[in-house]
């Protein structure tokens, strides 16, 4: 059976990077869910392979677990000894399947070079997390204070070792964990005095509260139609605002898609522009198709839909949005019950519509986009 050689660790880590780009459209909160199971898979694959190459090939090697041969191989070995802890250090992340991916991008001469990078970026890695840990322990776990030092003297001494073996190799390839983290410090301190330089100029040229005032100050255009417009229902004007203005926060829709396991943004965008081509084909009013989308916004802020389950919420929002708007002309439920491919019959959606009028306590009339929007348009 033919050896993977370097340039299989490329193709395959690229293979591995295109998927997990791809993957990324289905959102963070999908990766994360599909993480635990990959790094279980990944953990345990690597003990099978482990202890069956343990069994078949070098059985004898479970010796090294007692501590005499601690002292043996440094007795033997001396400062080779020593220096090969920062093996053990890059043994312990397994990255030494990906060494020779690493030795391609970075143009080394051997795995030596990035061997070492790896190991002294390891061990930084485990001695920041010791130093940070007796923090947590203190500040949210309150934990003894005997303890916490304990855990520190022991772990800083054994972490300790470890990097002055690492110490050595920082002229071969060991400064390269450091020349990134330069890199990105630089960086991300010119984001930061970027950005403070931009608070300073927004806090020196702030409007000042009178001008404010009188930019936004409000007339009432409405008192010239109360004598004209008799339909217009002008005196009634600020009324309305006012109630929309209380019922806007018992009505504001959060954002729901994190709460939501099977659909999501993509999923929602293509019911609704399906909504909206029904909305076209039926010439309903403007206001219908706003109250529709905020139905269902609703109802999915508060419900967990099943995918299969969207179009249908959608349906029966527009079947609701028709009734509360609509004189004439609405789709009747039969129709709705044929523009969805006969998936629903006519039980169902009235069943679902009594569901989605009682989540939302059966009450429609709020605030929409529809009506600051007309209200711009008469302007």
């Amino acid at each position: 059976m033919p050896l993977a050689n370097a340039e299989h660790v490329v193709y395959l880590s690229v293979a591995i990077l295109v998927v997990l780009f791809l993957f990324q459209r289905f959102g963070t909160n999908k990766v994360s869910f599909s993480f635990s199971p990959i790094m279980v898979l990944w953990f345990s694959f690597t003990a099978m392979i482990g202890l069956y190459n343990i069994i078949k090939f070098y059985p004898s090697i479970l010796k090294a677990l007692s501590p005499h041969y601690i002292f043996y191989f440094f007795q033997r070995n001396h400062r080779k000894g020593w220096e090969l802890l920062g093996a053990i250090a890059l043994c312990i992340t397994g990255k030494c399947i990906f060494l020779n991916f690493h030795v391609s991008l970075l143009d080394f001469d051997g795995g030596a070079e990035i061997g070492n990078a790896f190991g002294v970026t390891v061990i930084w890695v485990m001695l920041i997390t010791t130093v940070l840990m007796p923090v947590v322990m203190l500040v949210i776990w309150d934990t003894n204070i005997i303890l916490v030092v304990t855990f520190l003297a022991v772990y800083l001494s054994i972490e300790g070792v470890y990097m002055s073996s690492l110490l050595s190799k920082l002229a071969h390839g060991g400064w390269v964990p450091f020349a990134i983290s330069a890199f990105f410090l630089v960086i991300t301190l010119s984001w930061t005095y970027g950005r403070r330089k931009k608070s300073q100029y927004e806090d020196g040229n702030k409007m000042r509260k009178q001008e404010l005032n009188q930019l936004v100050e409000v007339h009432d255009i409405d008192s010239c139609d109360v004598d004209i417009d008799q339909f217009g229902l002008a005196e009634y004007v600020e009324d309305l605002y006012k109630f929309y203005r209380t019922t806007e926060k018992s009505s504001q829709i959060n954002d729901y898609m994190n709460f939501q396991v099977e659909i999501d943004a993509e999923m929602r965008a293509k019911v609704a522009y399906w909504l909206i081509q029904v909305h076209e084909e039926y010439q309903l009013m403007p206001e219908t198709l706003y109250l529709t989308l905020q139905i269902m916004d609703r109802y999915l802020s508060i419900q967990t839909v099943k995918r299969r389950t969207l179009q249908f919420v959608g349906i029966n929002s527009m079947l609701i949005a028709c009734k509360y708007v609509e004189k004439r002309g609405s789709p009747k439920v039969h129709e709705l019950v044929s523009i969805s491919r006969m998936t629903y019959n006519k039980s169902y959606i009235l069943k679902m519509e009594k569901s989605i009028l009682d989540k939302l306590d059966w009450s429609l009339t709020v605030p929409k986009q529809w009506a600051c929007m007309s209200f711009s348009y008469i302007l």
